[in-house]
């Protein structure tokens, strides 16, 4: 991408650190009447280092709408959950990890993996879309802020659909210009 734009790698990751922190901020808090919960994990600084990213997504829009960073234990889905609360949720679905009815009162919570396929989905897509997150990725992430920023990016681009068209095309190098395709 940087030689496209006849300019340095860094510049591009500056640039794109930049967007998203100006532009890719979770959503406003709405009703959502049905919300999946999922953590997928990724690698920070080392491979013996696991960061887990819990995910939040609501059934009936198709967005993602909260996310959190952390360890896989009921405090780091806690701060998450403490978040939800602005939505109205009626029902939580997810897996059966220990965690969930910890956290989830009985009656609001649905556990099964039949319940969380859309958000299984997104999570594939998710590493699929972003290399850094594929399970067998030599890929590690130098800091938390850039597995945050990652997971904003996907949501805002290409979960939520919230940025501007221009934003979906690709520069393209012609005859040592850039042109917009």
């Amino acid at each position: 991408m940087a030689h496209l734009l006849g300019t340095t790698a860094q510049s591009v990751l500056r640039w794109v650190c930049g967007y998203v922190d100006h532009h890719c901020s979770k959503p406003p808090p709405g009703e959502a009447v049905v919300i999946e919960l999922d953590e997928m994990w990724h690698f920070l600084q080392r491979k013996d280092n696991k960061v887990w990213i819990w995910k939040a997504y609501d059934r009936a829009t198709g967005r993602l709408v909260d996310w959190e960073c952390g360890d896989r234990d009921e405090r780091t889905f806690r701060r998450l959950f403490e978040r939800l609360a602005r939505w109205k949720v009626r029902l939580f679905c997810s897996d059966s990890y220990v965690v969930y009815p910890l956290v989830l009162a009985v009656g609001g919570h649905y556990q099964g993996k039949g319940e969380t396929v859309a958000l299984e989905r997104n999570n594939g897509q998710q590493r699929h879309w972003t290399a850094a997150l594929r399970r067998r990725s030599i890929v590690v992430s130098k800091s938390l802020a850039m597995i945050e920023r990652r997971v904003a990016l996907f949501a805002h681009l290409h979960v939520n659909k919230e940025a501007a068209p221009e934003m979906y095309r690709l520069p393209i190098q012609a005859g040592g210009f850039i042109a917009l395709a």
